[in-house]
């Protein structure tokens, strides 16, 4: 089995994670194209902003496992640590769907 280079493996873990905080921003804002939108730029920009990470070898790669755990953490708080709610303007209520 042959190893991939640092450079390649941080770069196939970062568009990994891209693509996973796109997919849970598509569950999290389901229906809501405005948030869908909004938040497809916000999350584009934030990883165009990090794109080339400055500085030796080993100082690249530790930042770059603080930028992937931030990306973990950031899918698993959009699955499973925001409720969204609806107003029911009948009721005068918010409604919550849990699950």
């Amino acid at each position: 089995m042959t190893s991939l280079p640092g450079n390649t493996l941080l770069r196939t873990q970062a568009l990994a994670g891209y693509r996973r905080l796109l997919r849970a921003r598509t569950k999290l804002f389901a229906g809501d194209t405005h948030a869908l939108a909004e938040s497809h730029k916000a999350i584009r920009s934030e990883f165009l902003k990090n794109r080339h990470i400055p500085g030796p070898p080993e100082q690249v790669a530790a930042l770059s496992a603080e930028y992937i755990k931030m990306i973990d953490e950031a899918e698993d708080m959009m699955l499973h640590g925001i409720v969204r709610g609806e107003l029911n303007r009948e009721r005068n209520v918010v409604e919550v769907k849990i699950g």
